[in-house]
């Protein structure tokens, strides 16, 4: 019973966390601005 939920758990989790990484990355490692919403 525990398992499932422990598999639902990281599956959302990790689908959560894969967005901010990505950006982390391309913002740091390679200095892409990413998503910048001010209009100037």
């Amino acid at each position: 019973m525990v398992a499932p939920l422990i598999l639902i758990g990281t599956v959302i989790l990790s689908f959560g966390v894969a967005p901010g990484l990505s950006a982390l990355a391309s913002r740091l490692m390679f200095g892409f601005a990413g998503a910048d919403n001010s209009r100037q």
